[in-house]
């Protein structure tokens, strides 16, 4: 899915600190 592939390349460039703010963005329901 796009959503899952825009995060997978943003947890890769991101540093640990930003990968919990990312988690929580794709977490929550639309």
């Amino acid at each position: 899915r796009a959503a899952l592939t825009a995060y997978d390349k943003a947890k890769a460039h991101a540093p640990d600190s930003d990968e919990g703010q990312m988690i929580e963005i794709v977490s929550r329901p639309k």
